[in-house]
């Protein structure tokens, strides 16, 4: 009976709804709007809060690896060095600050894995230096630790300046969204192809290399790799389609 009343309330004797339906409809359209407004505002907020987060963490990782590896080179030198007492100390440091970055890279990760086999390299090269003197002399044996020590230092500035570039251009991206990933892995590809052929072009000291255990890590070589991946695969380079 109620919805009778209503009903012939809002609908006039000539069958035509009354201007209180069209309020009605108005005000439910503009509560809508407004829910949907907050719901993608809601949503676009916290996937910035997402992206924020993981990129602090992502800096924070860099950082911490950069210093990490410059402490490693500081106590790779002072082992070298350093003929007394503090020898066995100094190489305890280094072994601890050795397995910190190992972990920190990607076994499965081609880009990784220079890193990886820089670090395995002088792993085995402090932990066994006494071996390497009496096999191949003291001043030998320390140049091979200096040479991984070099390798290690501009690999991981290459590595780390990519990465650096990776998180500034996925927060400012403004593109197709679902072009966002293929785009990003084509700059940053370039993007170390193009550091490496810097680093080949502008450093005399690692063009040779005197041990073969290293031969395979320098920079002409990972630049060969790259710019052979490149021929070999234009799609993954940007600018070599």
């Amino acid at each position: 009976m109620i919805f009778i009343l209503i009903i012939a309330d809002v609908v006039g004797g000539d069958g035509k709804i009354s201007d209180l339906v069209k309020l009605i409809v108005a005000g439910i359209g503009s509560i809508c709007t407004a829910c949907l407004s907050l719901m993608y505002y809601q949503k676009d907020k916290d996937k910035e809060l997402s992206l924020r987060y993981i990129t602090g963490k992502r800096l924070d990782w860099i950082n911490d690896t950069r210093k990490l590896t410059g402490d490693l080179c500081a106590n790779i030198a002072q082992f070298i060095h350093d003929n007394g007492d503090d020898k066995g100390k100094v190489r305890d440091e280094i072994a601890g600050t050795l397995s910190s970055l190992y972990v920190r890279y990607n076994l499965n990760d081609e880009n990784d894995r220079v890193l990886l086999d820089v670090l395995d390299y002088m792993f085995v090269g402090v932990l066994c230096f006494e071996m390497m003197e009496k096999s191949y002399g003291t001043a030998n044996a320390k140049n091979k630790l200096v040479e991984a020590a070099k390798l290690l230092t501009i690999h991981s500035q290459i590595y780390l300046k990519v990465e650096w570039e990776r998180v500034k251009l996925e927060t400012t991206y403004s593109g197709d969204e679902a072009k966002k990933d293929k785009v990003v892995k084509q700059k940053m590809a370039d993007l170390r192809l193009n550091l490496y052929e810097q680093a080949k072009n502008n450093s005399k000291t690692y063009k040779k290399i005197l041990d073969d255990g290293l031969s395979g890590l320098s920079i002409n070589e990972v630049y060969k790799k790259i710019k052979s991946a490149a021929e070999d695969d234009p799609c993954k380079y940007g600018k070599a389609k």
